[in-house]
């Protein structure tokens, strides 16, 4: 999945939800003096990666009186996320990797960063209509156990809910941080995806579609662990060694 940059998409949600409050009979008092202010005061995430709930935070911003009034709370989320949703794609090689992946017998996850602490069952939906939650076996959220990438614990629900061993895992992400990092604390592995090649070269291991995760990769079955490992043990060194090869120069012209 791929949305725009958070900053300007929630541009357009903060517009969006102030002509919603500025129309409708829960508009909470907000004015425009101060908003600015206020959404800046809320731009930043937790220094420990506790989530930050988007509900709350959205209050804080309109000032709006959410307490005891959860129906209230969902509309002002769905609002505001509406428009960032309306922008999300999904890369072509997504389904048939999660598609062949599942033929092979692999338990696959989503673990995902929520922009905001937004609400978990927000992203499920979105999930849904991208066409990802019957091709997957867990989505986890941050809000689904307080915290973010690259926090261990929600590493370790999804290890948990897979019923897996930690170095069964290969993690595949985009930001080191989050996706490389984070699994390594907890004993994951972990693949760097670099589609544009934003990286440059590392010492990590890195592809540049999710279909090159499929080329080592053996069929999964109770009897064949070992042989597993030790496959993509050789899949991310020989990667890894690839990385730090010189790029062959062609003839100037």
């Amino acid at each position: 999945m791929t949305y725009p940059s958070f900053p300007a998409s929630s541009t357009r949600a903060y517009r969006r939800q102030w002509r919603v409050y500025t129309n409708t009979e829960w508009h909470g008092g907000c004015d425009d003096i101060g908003l600015r202010e206020r959404i800046a005061a809320e731009n930043h995430e937790s220094k420990d990666y506790r989530v930050r709930p988007l509900a709350q935070r959205l209050t804080r911003i309109f000032q709006i009186d959410g307490a005891g009034n959860p129906a209230l709370l969902d509309q002002v989320c769905r609002s505001f996320m509406a428009q960032i949703f309306a922008l999300g794609t999904v890369y072509s090689d997504v389904v048939p990797t999660l598609d062949a992946l599942r033929v092979r017998g692999y338990r696959t996850a989503i673990v995902t960063n929520t922009p905001w602490g937004s609400p978990n069952q927000l992203w499920r939906e979105e999930i849904e209509r991208l066409g990802l939650a019957s091709r997957v076996d867990l989505v986890v959220c941050c809000d689904d156990v307080g915290w973010r990438k690259p926090a261990a614990p929600i590493f370790q629900y999804a290890i948990e809910k897979l019923k897996v061993d930690a170095e069964q895992c290969l993690v595949i992400g985009d930001d080191p941080r989050w996706d490389i990092v984070g699994p390594a604390g907890v004993g994951m592995r972990a693949v760097m995806i670099d589609r544009l090649g934003a990286e440059g070269t590392t010492d990590r291991a890195a592809i540049h579609s999710l279909e090159e995760v499929l080329v080592d990769l053996p069929v999964w079955s109770p009897y064949n662990d070992y042989e597993a490992a030790s496959t993509l043990e050789a899949f991310l060194t020989r990667e890894a060694e690839a990385d730090k090869q010189p790029e062959c120069q062609g003839p100037k012209t």
